[in-house]
């Protein structure tokens, strides 16, 4: 149960929007690309300084947030019924370029909708209000709450009616219930092709030792039986 009201965060590539109940406009804090760029967090400790300060200086009232995310704020992608479907998914999610990935996979009609974003940006937007005593109840993907939200490209009164309408039915949804899934960068050509050979010199080097000893083990064994046979009787 909500401590207070309820108010929205939209995100979405060029920063987020906010309403709060008892403030007279949705409020606008915008990314510049010292600080985010294509979503990647350049500056950490001054993008956390600045939420503070936005939230200060705009006296943005203490309520229950629920976070957004826009289609533009995400990386989607439609993977059509077939047998390897969960798998196409799940690799795709695995190269989304991000130090740590927020996932969902939703079923759709024809197969499954692989949802990607940023954990550490909405984390972090999520830790600058939660410092300010604000509570914050959920971190959902937009497209779970459906396109007449969104696509949207700015937050307007309609779509926070939408949001908190469908509020109780999108706890499934909930980005912040969901396991990380950390980057997993492309192997380099180059550095497979330097590692094929590494294993091919050392199986050459094993066999040459391996020939090496066996030769050494017959000579003694030959030594051995010189030695017996020329042993003088008792």
């Amino acid at each position: 149960m909500a401590k207070y009201q309820l108010g929205i965060i939209y995100i979405s590539r060029e920063g987020f929007q906010i309403y709060a109940p008892g403030i007279q406009s949705i409020l606008d804090f915008k990314f510049v690309p010292e600080i985010v760029r294509d979503l990647d967090i350049i500056n950490k400790e001054l993008l956390y300084n600045l939420l503070k300060l936005f939230i200060s200086n705009n006296n943005i009232p203490k309520c229950s947030l629920i976070i957004v995310i826009a289609d533009s704020a995400s990386i989607i992608k439609d993977f059509i019924a077939s047998d390897q479907t969960k798998e196409q998914a799940i690799e795709f999610l695995e190269h989304i370029p991000f130090e740590e990935v927020s996932s969902k996979s939703i079923r759709i009609e024809n197969g499954i909708r692989a949802y990607g974003t940023n954990k550490e940006l909405y984390e972090l937007i999520k830790d600058a209000f939660m410092h300010e005593k604000f509570e914050v109840l959920m971190v959902l993907p937009a497209i779970a709450i459906g396109p007449e939200v969104s696509t949207k490209t700015t937050l307007d009164i309609d779509t926070i009616n939408i949001i908190i309408e469908k509020e109780p039915l999108l706890k499934e949804f909930d980005l912040l219930k969901q396991p990380i899934l950390p980057f997993r960068p492309e192997k380099n050509v180059t550095d497979t092709i330097e590692t094929t050979d590494s294993v091919k010199e050392e199986k050459k080097s094993n066999n040459k030792r391996t020939i090496l000893l066996a030769t050494v083990f017959f000579v003694l064994i030959i030594v051995l039986v010189i030695v017996y046979i020329n042993q003088p009787p008792l």
